[in-house]
């Protein structure tokens, strides 16, 4: 079986880590997966398309004018009809509208969606048309895949409900080597000046709620710093907020880092403050690596930390609450990061993941789900 994975990225965060460990193990275990990258045009070539190649999978970039552009979905149509894939699996909205857009006639290849969560946008911005326009297409869908449970409660899920599948995200189960460079050197020094790092990985936007973990942060003791890894265009306000508390000496902002979650172990603490979520792959990272984590009761969270056993969950928005989480987080024993680690490796490995979504591919070729088809599956 062929798939093509489509995707515009607009870095290397949870999703992008996400298809990539998938497709890895798709073709582990039999299928043809290859991922196929949106862009415009005199775009340089984006992170996926450098990690995806470093890890010898198969990459096909596509370039074209931004918004909805037909030509360039047809394009890519015509694409994959000639390399005969058996269905295309889109994660992400432009992708979704795209070919959500072309009747089925036309399409003739099956398509699948993957949600990995909405953002928070401004009401009648050009995002959010395009979310309302995805949300609207999902009515065309055989089977919508979520990547949490809690995402079922949207707003924009509750006509099409019978439709959806809850796929949890998954990643490998070794925890990865630590990079020598310049970034394991600053969390070293920062741990043999005798701090306790408080982390977080995330994109610096308005929904990752950075804002307010600064706000909890400067209620912490003096022998916290803050690391915050990931761009974003909510940087300057945040340096400002640094400011104005007096603790921008005691924040770390390190920028875009390739593969940030190797670093996750040398944490103290990894912090998840987002407004909204799906299943953070930082979160499996941290639990993977048996950190301690606080996390904010949105999306996935709740369901992913064992409701409560596996870290520290904060139900209210308050800057107070969250600040009063990290510091008990550093006070506690091993028992919920063991917890942490077990759940992880019980439900959210890759392998877990990629066997269910072959079962999806199944009953999109109309396989019977409950019955092995190798020699379908591994065309």
């Amino acid at each position: 079986m062929k798939i093509l994975h489509l995707i515009d990225s607009g870095g290397f965060y949870g999703a992008e880590a996400v298809l990539v460990e998938l497709v890895k193990e798709q073709r582990k275990q039999g299928l043809d997966s290859h991922i196929c990258s949106i862009g415009i045009p005199g775009e340089t070539e984006k992170q996926i398309e450098v990690i995806s190649r470093s890890e010898n999978l198969p990459v096909h970039v596509f370039r074209m004018r931004a918004g909805p552009n037909i030509i360039g979905a047809f394009k890519i149509l015509a694409f994959a009809k000639d390399a005969r894939f058996d269905v295309l699996h889109s994660h992400g909205y432009k992708a979704n509208i795209l070919f959500g857009l072309m009747p089925e006639s036309i399409r003739q290849i099956h398509f699948v969606v993957t949600l990995h969560g909405w953002t928070s946008v401004k009401a009648f911005t050009s995002m959010w048309l395009y979310e309302k326009l995805d949300a609207f297409l999902l009515k065309n869908r055989k089977i919508i895949v979520l990547v949490s449970q809690a995402m079922l409660r949207h707003p924009n899920l509750q006509m099409v409900q019978e439709k959806c599948t809850i796929i949890e995200n998954g990643i490998q189960s070794d925890v990865p080597v630590i990079s020598e460079g310049e970034v394991k050197q600053k969390l070293i020094a920062l741990k043999e000046a005798g701090n306790h790092i408080i982390g977080s990985i995330g994109r610096l936007s308005y929904e990752k709620g950075y804002d307010a973990l600064i706000e909890a942060f400067a209620r912490c003791g003096q022998s916290l710093v803050l690391v915050i890894m990931g761009e974003g265009p909510e940087k300057d306000e945040l340096c400002r907020i640094a400011r104005a508390h007096g603790i921008a000496d005691r924040i770390l902002f390190f920028g875009y880092v390739e593969q940030a979650g190797q670093f996750i172990p040398m944490f103290d603490v990894y912090v998840n403050s987002s407004r909204t979520e799906g299943t953070p792959i930082t979160l499996l990272e941290a639990m993977r690596a048996r950190v301690r984590i606080v996390a904010r009761d949105v999306g996935g969270n709740r369901q992913l930390l064992g409701d409560g056993s596996c870290g520290l969950i904060v139900e209210d928005e308050g800057p107070d609450s969250l600040a009063k989480a990290m510091m008990k987080s550093l006070q506690e024993g091993g028992e919920s990061v063991n917890r942490a680690y077990e759940l992880f490796a019980d439900r959210y490995t890759v392998a877990v993941m990629s066997d269910k979504y072959a079962d999806v591919y199944r009953r999109l070729l109309g396989f019977d789900a409950g019955h092995e088809d190798s020699d379908n599956l591994s065309r």
